[in-house]
Protein backbone atom coordinates (compact mmCIF):
# COMPACT_ATOMS: atom_id res chain seq x y z
CA UNK A 1 0.00 0.00 0.00
CA UNK A 2 1.46 3.20 -0.77
CA UNK A 3 2.13 5.85 1.93
CA UNK A 4 -0.84 8.96 1.56
CA UNK A 5 0.70 11.46 3.57
CA UNK A 6 -2.48 12.56 5.01
CA UNK A 7 -3.21 9.59 6.90
CA UNK A 8 0.92 9.40 7.72
CA UNK A 9 0.40 12.62 9.58
CA UNK A 10 -3.02 12.10 11.45
CA UNK A 11 -2.21 8.47 12.65
CA UNK A 12 1.44 9.59 13.79
CA UNK A 13 0.26 12.93 15.11
CA UNK A 14 2.44 15.54 13.35
CA UNK A 15 2.53 17.71 10.12
CA UNK A 16 4.81 17.38 7.28
CA UNK A 17 6.23 20.08 5.11
CA UNK A 18 5.78 19.95 1.35
CA UNK A 19 9.25 19.31 1.03
CA UNK A 20 9.14 16.21 3.39
CA UNK A 21 6.01 14.80 1.35
CA UNK A 22 8.34 14.59 -1.74
CA UNK A 23 10.54 12.00 -0.27
CA UNK A 24 9.22 10.01 -3.31
CA UNK A 25 11.08 6.86 -2.07
CA UNK A 26 8.71 6.48 0.79
CA UNK A 27 5.95 5.32 -1.51
CA UNK A 28 7.57 1.58 -1.15
CA UNK A 29 7.06 1.21 2.20
CA UNK A 30 3.81 -0.04 3.69
CA UNK A 31 1.74 2.27 5.53
CA UNK A 32 1.74 0.56 8.76
CA UNK A 33 5.33 0.50 8.50
CA UNK A 34 5.75 4.30 8.03
CA UNK A 35 3.56 4.93 10.89
CA UNK A 36 5.47 2.75 13.36
CA UNK A 37 9.16 4.62 11.93
CA UNK A 38 7.29 8.02 12.34
CA UNK A 39 5.74 7.71 15.29
CA UNK A 40 8.16 6.22 17.21
CA UNK A 41 10.57 8.18 16.16
CA UNK A 42 8.69 11.87 17.21
CA UNK A 43 10.39 13.79 20.31
CA UNK A 44 8.19 16.72 21.26
CA UNK A 45 5.62 16.56 17.70
CA UNK A 46 9.10 16.98 15.83
CA UNK A 47 10.76 14.17 13.74
CA UNK A 48 14.07 13.64 12.37
CA UNK A 49 13.50 13.15 8.57
CA UNK A 50 17.00 11.79 7.94
CA UNK A 51 16.45 9.37 10.33
CA UNK A 52 12.99 8.17 8.94
CA UNK A 53 14.60 8.47 5.21
CA UNK A 54 17.16 6.17 6.66
CA UNK A 55 14.74 3.52 8.56
CA UNK A 56 12.64 3.35 5.38
CA UNK A 57 15.67 2.83 2.78
CA UNK A 58 16.66 -0.41 5.48
CA UNK A 59 12.89 -1.41 5.06
CA UNK A 60 13.38 -1.43 1.83
CA UNK A 61 17.13 -3.11 0.96
CA UNK A 62 15.61 -5.97 4.00
CA UNK A 63 12.38 -6.63 1.18
CA UNK A 64 14.88 -6.47 -1.45
CA UNK A 65 17.21 -9.35 -0.26
CA UNK A 66 14.08 -11.41 1.26
CA UNK A 67 12.88 -11.34 -2.54
CA UNK A 68 16.12 -11.64 -3.82
CA UNK A 69 17.08 -14.67 -1.29
CA UNK A 70 13.37 -16.23 -2.40
CA UNK A 71 14.57 -16.04 -6.18
CA UNK A 72 17.79 -17.73 -5.25
CA UNK A 73 16.14 -20.64 -3.64
CA UNK A 74 13.71 -21.23 -6.37
CA UNK A 75 16.26 -20.79 -8.81
CA UNK A 76 18.23 -23.66 -6.81
CA UNK A 77 15.00 -25.53 -6.51
CA UNK A 78 14.00 -25.89 -9.96
CA UNK A 79 17.94 -26.76 -10.61
CA UNK A 80 17.85 -29.92 -8.73
CA UNK A 81 14.17 -30.81 -9.97
CA UNK A 82 16.21 -30.66 -13.65
CA UNK A 83 18.51 -33.17 -12.87
CA UNK A 84 16.91 -36.47 -12.29
CA UNK A 85 18.99 -39.29 -11.91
Amino acid sequence: MIVQYEVLEKEAGIKMTPQHKAMELLTCVPREVMVAIVSTNITNKTIDYNLVVALAKNYIAIQSANLMQVDTIKAKQDEEDHQEP
